[in-house]
């Protein structure tokens, strides 16, 4: 193994990534530089102490790397004064150089005093002072280097790891110590060898719980999450006892796979002592969001006796990726009563939070108010949040003037702005800002085409969704994603095309997912094409054997076919399998109360006047030309009884109560946690046009805006 090692490491050159310049060379610059680099070294130096030489940042740096190069150290001093001099000693840039220059010079310890008084050292500031003591031969200071690296959250490099496998061939003594295999098994899972990993593990003659851990992290970093649980099974079976890290990072993989089961059965062989330690806290109430189980996440949360930053980030952005946005806020709001201080994830968490209904838009604005208070607003991943907020909330308006003012001119904030002008229907000014941004000079990125397919599909563009297809992977070099996949069958989907969408499926370059087979079977319940429905509901049930969506799905084509036996057969089928239905909510805010309506709920206090507005508003669009549309009802019932049901779906039911609680003309804005039916769609466009109202229902793909009696899909969702 040794062997082989070093002829890695004699294949692999160091090349300092503190050398390469930061910032570009003026023209002065360059012509200083090229005239020092004639003269000898202390001539150079010379120069620049009789002031005939400007010492900006970039010279200096350019004297630090002959310094080093020619192992200079005097010279290397006078260079360092001048540095203190011109004001340069909190620059993380020449601090990094000076301590490259220090140990190649063989001055350890003034690299390692320069080293701990560098501000906010990155990794680069890590792996020089790496290279400084493995270029001394202080090895096992190299290698202990990286154990520091990651309790302060640093993650090493590929040139770090290069530096260290140095480190570790010149001990020349692997076998025989444990940490520096445990540091060894580390690196080679960072470097994505899983195999040289397990060879180190598998050459270990004592494995203590370090090692199992480190090869737990091997497999999970290299996506072999599964096997990564069953090293962890080996290590108990061994009799190995499990540290906090050990359980942090199982924990994680249980996260990364989102099993739930697996997850639970962790956290109970977790003793009380690891339990509260913060980071396994952390892991868990992560853990338990990623598993959609918000309840238990919480109780980890209340249970936790010191809560750092991250635990209250978590907590926040566990509520708000359940669609929990009231809950998240009040966690929110604790946390600036407990006086922690927010930062950049906690703003985001928030925004996103409030994305969860669009009766949120007051909260998003505060919490807005308090990023600038905080001076978080510019943050990229802040303000890509505000856009996503106010576009989620249906304030395009608001969310163009924060993308507007945004000085980045990365992708991040126009990936947002596209995909909020797409979700709100407005088609065309998301690929008209798509061809803004690429006549700009911002490189599109996979995310980008992302948005711009969504935006084709929900607009019917088939021939410009295949060129763009095309554009990315032959003019950009993108390998497609199952998301611009999973675009691209929506939109053959949608058009009918439903011969190509599953041949594309079957040449996709790898193995479809549950999402993939989803969208097929969206799109062959719209064109009632049972059969090819009944192929893509087989596969979801194949790898989501309890998700209720296909079940559902599957069972409601067969009612509209009035196959009442396979649809039977499908209900049977989920109770079998302990498969419960989704119940189609739907919410409107009124005075500040979030209003709750489920289909033909009786449970509200004014159900009487909603029910009265309900049979008024049927006669008016009766009137007006509304023939319900009984498909959306799936039972075994007579027309007129499924007329009846239609009238009582949860969206007609909150659009009742928004008017008899509001002032003519005044807005409703509607969120659904299903797809919109289509008899609520046509009744809304109506409603819309004889009350003189703009109603927006955001249902679980997108806005609907519906005004003077139509729609701002154009009837194409």
């Amino acid at each position: 193994m040794l062997v082989r090692l070093k002829c890695r490491i004699r294949a692999l050159r160091w090349v300092s990534t503190s050398s390469a310049r930061f910032f570009p060379l003026t023209e002065k610059e360059e012509q200083q530089i090229d005239r020092l680099e004639r003269l000898d070294l202390r001539d150079a130096v010379q120069l620049l102490e009789d002031r005939s030489v400007s010492p900006s940042a970039e010279v200096l740096a350019w004297y630090l790397r002959r310094c080093g190069s020619e192992a200079a150290i005097a010279e290397g001093k006078r260079i360092h004064y001048h540095i203190v001099l011109c004001g340069f000693k909190s620059s993380r840039y020449l601090c990094n150089l000076l301590v490259e220059m220090y140990g190649k010079c063989g001055s350890l310890q003034a690299a390692k005093s320069i080293f701990h008084i560098t501000p906010r050292r990155n990794v680069f500031s890590w792996t020089i002072m790496v290279a400084a003591f493995a270029h001394n031969g202080h090895y096992m200071d190299a290698l202990k280097l990286l154990e520091i690296m990651d309790l302060e959250g640093i993650s090493p490099n590929s040139i770090t790891f290069i530096e260290l496998l140095g480190a570790v061939a010149a001990l020349s003594w692997l076998d025989r110590d444990i940490f520096v295999a445990n540091c060894l098994i580390n690196m080679y899972a960072k470097c994505r060898s899983l195999a040289d990993a397990c060879s180190v593990f598998e050459s270990l003659t004592s494995r203590s719980v370090i090692a199992w851990t480190a090869l737990v992290a091997a497999y999970a970093l290299n996506g072999f999450f599964r096997d990564a649980l069953k090293v962890f099974l080996l290590m108990t079976l061994d009799g190995v006892e499990p540290t906090e890290v050990t359980f942090v990072t199982v924990v994680d993989v249980c996260a990364d796979i989102a099993v739930f089961g697996i997850g639970r059965e962790v956290h109970g062989v977790i003793d009380a002592r690891s339990e509260a330690n913060v980071c396994v806290g952390n892991a868990l109430i992560n853990m338990y969001g990623k598993c959609a189980s918000p309840d238990d996440a919480r109780k980890v949360f209340d249970a936790m006796e010191r809560k750092d930053i991250i635990t209250w980030n978590s907590m926040i952005a566990v509520y708000g990726q359940n669609g929990y946005g009231f809950q998240a806020l009040e966690i929110y709001k604790r946390m600036q009563e407990s006086r922690v201080l927010p930062d950049g994830v906690t703003f985001t968490s928030a925004l996103d939070a409030c994305c969860c209904n669009s009766s949120l838009l007051a909260r998003g604005q505060a919490i807005h108010d308090q990023a600038i208070a905080a001076g978080r607003e510019r943050e990229a991943t802040v303000n890509s949040a505000l856009i996503n907020m106010y576009g989620k909330c249906g304030r395009l308006d608001l969310a163009r003037k924060v993308f507007d003012e945004t000085e980045s001119t990365n992708a991040v904030s126009w990936n947002t702005m596209i995909m909020v002008y797409a979700q709100n229907s407005h088609l065309r000014e998301a690929l008209e800002l798509f061809s803004e941004m690429t006549i700009l000079g911002i490189t599109p990125d996979d995310i980008t085409f992302i948005g711009v397919l969504f935006a084709c599909s929900h607009a019917g563009l088939v021939k410009d969704s295949c060129k763009l297809y095309s554009s990315m992977i032959g003019d950009y070099g993108f390998k497609p994603t199952s998301l611009q996949c999973g675009c691209l069958i929506d939109l053959l989907g949608r058009a009918g095309w439903l011969d190509e969408a599953e041949e594309f499926i079957n040449s996709m370059p790898y193995h479809p997912d549950h999402t993939i087979w989803t969208i097929l079977l969206g799109a062959c319940i719209t064109h009632a094409d049972v059969e090819r429905a009944a192929r893509a509901a087989d596969r979801i049930m194949a790898l989501r054997p309890t998700d209720s969506g296909s079940y559902v799905a599957l069972s409601n084509l067969y009612a509209l076919a009035e196959r009442w036996d396979d649809m039977a057969r499908m209900r049977k089928l989920m109770d079998q399998r302990g498969v419960f239905k989704m119940a189609g909510k739907s919410s409107i805010e009124i005075g500040g109360v979030l209003h709750e309506f489920i289909a033909g709920d009786t449970s509200h206090p004014r159900k009487r006047e909603i029910y009265e507005e309900l049979r008024r508003i049927e006669g008016v669009i009766r009137e007006r030309g509304y023939v319900p549309d009984i498909k959306a009802v799936l039972h075994n019932a007579a027309r007129e009884a499924k007329e009846k049901m239609c009238c009582f779906h949860s969206e007609r039911l909150a659009i009742a109560f928004g008017m008899i609680s509001s002032p003519g003309g005044t807005e409703l804005r509607i969120m659904k946690n299903l797809r919109v039916c289509p008899d609520c769609h046509s009744a809304s466009k109506i409603i819309s046009k004889f009350s003189g109202r703009k109603i927006i229902v955001r249902d679980a793909n997108r806005f609907h805006e519906f005004r003077n009696g139509s729609c701002s899909c154009e009837d194409y969702w």
